[in-house]
């Protein structure tokens, strides 16, 4: 049966984040906005969606906090943090090299998954949303493959953890031990590129948008949402590094290394918030789309 002319079409398109929906669903699965876009081919157009709210950086920041509390993002939390907090067990005690191995295995799986989610975290955040995405909202419906997400996430953490990993790698010799203060020095100046690194890749969607001249000046403009993001993805890879130094301990138990990387990970999840949600309070200071 066709549809009429005063029918709404089929399928939609969240403007978004670029899920694809039915026409009857009033709120995107992905993003939680409520207007869509119709698909190519349709009928007739639906009125244009208007803007989500933008509320000050504050009141978003004190929100960042709760913001990842929804289904999705605990399942992620929690099955992160035992994958890791399974893996550092194995490596505390003295099971079969190859349980250690499968245990590594696993945890490198589901700091995929937390990576994706992350990224996904921030695009959504970056277009105005209020909600977290969905677990797999964005995997088979999403204007991108879940494998782009995926790699610019990572290509944003390699490329603002550079300077690190060139300094450990110089100093890996026998007689030769990095200095604490140098690492922790690069490792602070990476945790400021890395933000705006991670926005600029989550909002261009291109290999380029990691280029210190896209970087650098964003980060100046928006001097405090960077800073305070720098400060909680420091706090949580503290965390880590403490989880890390656990391991030595055999009678470490699993507990603590779960709420250790547990916490580690959910200010991850909060910095991601602000560094999304700081392009829809301050996009036209910004200038990266004259339409905005």
């Amino acid at each position: 049966m066709s549809e009429g002319p005063g029918e709404s079409p089929r399928d939609v398109k969240c403007p978004y984040c670029g899920t694809v929906r039915p026409a009857s669903d009033s709120v995107c699965p992905r993003c939680g906005l409520g207007h869509a876009a119709p698909l190519p081919g349709a009928r007739h157009k639906l009125p244009p969606p208007p803007e989500p709210e933008t509320r000050p950086f504050w009141q978003e920041f004190r929100y960042a906090f709760v913001y990842p509390v929804s289904l999705g993002s605990i399942t992620v939390l929690a099955a992160t943090s035992f994958g890791f907090a399974l893996f550092s067990t194995s490596l505390a005690s003295d099971v079969q090299d190859r349980l250690k191995v499968d245990a590594g295995i696993l945890a490198l799986l589901l700091a995929v998954l937390f990576v994706y989610h992350l990224f996904d975290m921030i695009q959504t955040s970056a277009g105005g949303a209020r909600r977290p995405p969905g677990l797999f909202a964005g995997f088979f419906n999403a204007e991108y493959e879940p494998y782009e997400t995926l790699f610019f996430g990572i290509e944003g953490l390699l490329v603002s953890l550079l300077p690190v990993l060139i300094y450990l790698l110089l100093h890996d010799r026998p007689n030769q031990n990095p200095n604490p203060v140098t690492l922790g020095a690069l490792l602070a100046l990476s945790c400021l590129y890395l933000p705006t690194t991670l926005l600029s890749l989550a909002v261009w969607r291109d290999l380029l948008a990691v280029s210190p001249h896209i970087v650098i000046p964003a980060a100046f403009k928006l001097p405090v949402p960077n800073a305070l993001a720098a400060v909680i993805l420091y706090a949580g890879g503290s965390l880590h590094a403490s989880a890390i130094r656990l391991t030595s301990d055999r009678e470490v138990s699993f507990g603590l290394l779960f709420l250790t990387w547990l916490a580690g990970f959910y200010l991850y999840f909060v910095a991601g918030r602000v560094i999304g949600i700081s392009h829809w309070i301050y996009r036209k200071q910004l200038g990266w789309f004259r339409d905005m």
